[in-house]
């Protein structure tokens, strides 16, 4: 519109008859009267300003109250060449740059707006939400500023009085910037008893919004926060383990330059190995018992001194060594579970709607176990389990196996991201063993599932998403070999039990004509070795990989977290006895 403006306005002021000024047109041109008809003025709006801002600047010299202003918007807003993006003007703006100084956009304050609203709407036009941005931190930035009155510091993403969910009036619905908005919704739903195809479309008429930041289109149907490792142990080792030089974890001593200095010295290996000997103390008292010896026996002379005085300073040096060694150096019950809780503590548990509560787990067993290993197939993985199926609303627990899960990227409709997950069902014998077309009845259901969520769903979205999903399955099997996981090698889950292990590794050996023994051949012994070919490479290659699974022991050293050396060069883990092998 602007460039077919200006090529016609070109061509005009080219013309010898015409003398053009200027090159921005005046789109609004007319004297404005308040409420009792004194002549205010001149407003004058050029076609690159926004009306209401205009407006604003105009009353503010003129000190109209808000009412005339609101009514003067209106008038200017409903003239024939006034186009007003909104109605209600900035009265303050300020630029805001990144880390390295490049300009992001102007921070706009509207009318009555909190500056926490007018924040969280700036991070949501220009995506600095996904940048890691932290909210928080510069709404206590902007509140600081002398001219900006802050009455909240939390911001409120969305707000209505009247809201419908499908034909419910729910009443006025407010989602903090804390909160999801699809959980809220997924609630909404539950107690008015909605469908969940009334809260994907209120989803989304919230959601399509530039200036609400929607992270999920899923709901958190269960989340279990505070899960310590030390809780579940097996044998009575959940005790609290006793820390000695307790003040040490205290930050306000540690955070202290004197406090700091003391507690790098004390965390050393060798020096907590001599506070904790058990003789320490008492060589300590003795120690100071020979000083105070050598200083009454020196060359002062003998009875200028008391016996009592002696006396006296043995039991205060008894009696500062005990304090000292109780409130220093002795486990503190409060410092105890600090650390019992800090030492164990584990990811948080979140299942979203349309999850299988095994399949979550899993996932959530495998993310723990990169620093607290172990976690899947151990007490807490099966407690968990059994207390989430247990404590679990409106979602019901179809199955204890998990199935593989396998990520397949994401598609972007209507600007929401929407991850394609696919859990094959193969990898569990039972799934399959009643249903020869299971793990196409998963990739359908897994379609349908996504294209649900989308309103409105784009043309052939549940054909072409079904025709990915088996692209990727298909490039997913035909890679499985060269994964770097023992389990998906031999299409299994780490949660596979034992008896499962050699039927899988045996079957994959066979179909590559080879057998597991090397006592036995396919060929009923006629060869001494089988033919060295790309199938044979690939058996031995499987039988190598049952050898690192074979049993209990060998599955705990193979879950193990690598932990990287030398830029990565070289994997390391440590054995039960605390030795750090490097693995091959």
């Amino acid at each position: 519109m602007r460039f077919v403006k200006n090529y016609l306005l070109q061509h005009a002021c080219n013309h010898g008859s015409v003398k053009c000024t200027r090159n921005i047109a005046q789109v609004f041109d007319k004297t404005v009267h308040n409420e009792t008809g004194d002549n205010l003025g001149r407003l004058v709006i050029h076609e690159n300003e926004e009306a209401s801002d205009a407006v604003y600047h105009f009353c503010k010299k003129r000190g109209c109250k808000e009412k005339l202003l609101r009514k003067i918007i209106d008038d200017v807003c409903n003239s024939d060449l006034v186009i007003c993006n909104r109605k209600n003007p900035i009265v303050l703006s300020f630029p805001l740059n990144d880390e390295e100084g490049k300009k992001i956009g102007n921070l706009g304050i509207e009318l009555n707006e909190e500056p926490a609203d007018a924040v969280y709407r700036f991070f949501s036009l220009h995506g600095l939400f996904g940048r890691g941005w932290e909210l928080s931190a510069v709404i206590n930035q902007v509140c600081d500023f002398p001219s900006i009155t802050c009455t909240r510091k939390k911001a409120v993403k969305f707000q209505e009085d009247n809201f419908h969910m499908g034909s419910v009036n729910i009443g006025s619905l407010v989602i903090w910037e804390d909160v999801e908005v699809v959980d809220i919704l997924y609630q909404k739903r539950l107690e008015y008893n909605l469908t969940i195809d009334d809260q994907i479309k209120a989803f989304n008429i919230i959601c399509s919004r530039r200036d609400i930041y929607c992270e999920r289109n899923r709901a958190v149907v269960y989340e279990l926060k505070q899960i310590t490792k030390r809780d579940f142990e097996k044998y009575g080792n959940e005790t609290c383990s006793r820390k000695y030089n307790g003040w040490q974890y205290l930050s306000s001593f540690t955070n202290s330059y004197v406090g700091s200095k003391f507690s790098s010295v004390v965390a050393q290996n060798v020096v907590q190995r001599i506070v904790e000997h058990c003789l320490f103390s008492l060589s300590t008292l003795v120690m100071l018992w020979f000083l105070a010896f050598l200083f009454f026996r020196s060359s002062r002379p003998k009875d200028s001194f008391h016996i009592g005085h002696e006396l006296a300073l043995y039991a205060t040096i008894f009696l500062f060594i005990s304090i000292w060694q109780a409130r220093f150096i002795e486990p503190r019950n409060d410092i105890d579970r600090l650390m019992h809780i800090h030492e164990g503590l584990l990811p948080d548990l979140i299942i979203l709607e349309d999850e299988e509560p095994v399949d979550a787990i899993l996932l959530w067993g495998k993310k723990a176990a990169k620093d607290h290993h172990p976690i899947v197939r151990e007490k807490i993985y099966w407690d968990l389990l059994e207390k989430t199926c247990a404590e679990i609303e409106n979602v019901e627990c179809k199955r204890k196996r998990a199935w593989e899960h396998i990520d397949m990227g994401q598609i972007t409709v209507y600007g929401m991201v929407h991850k394609i997950s696919f859990f094959n069902p193969s990898v569990d014998p039972n799934a399959c063993k009643r249903n020869s077309y299971c793990v196409n009845d998963e990739v359908k259901r897994a379609a349908l599932g996504i294209c649900r969520r989308i309103n409105p769903p784009p043309t052939n979205c549940t054909d072409d998403l079904k025709s990915h999903i088996i692209d990727q399955l298909k490039a997913f099997e035909e890679g499985r070999l060269d994964k770097k996981d023992s389990y998906t090698k031999l299409g299994l889950e780490m949660d596979t039990p034992h008896e499962e292990l050699f039927p899988a590794a045996a079957k994959m050996i066979r179909e590559r004509k080879m057998n597991y023994s090397p006592f036995e051949r396919v060929d009923n012994g006629t060869l001494s070795y089988p033919q060295w070919d790309r199938h044979s490479t690939e058996a031995f290659h499987v039988m190598d990989i049952h050898e690192k699974i074979k049993d209990s022991e060998s599955r705990e050293w193979n879950d193990k977290p690598c932990t990287p050396y030398f830029g990565g060069a070289l994997c390391a883990k440590t054995d039960k006895d605390g030795n750090m092998k490097i693995e091959v």
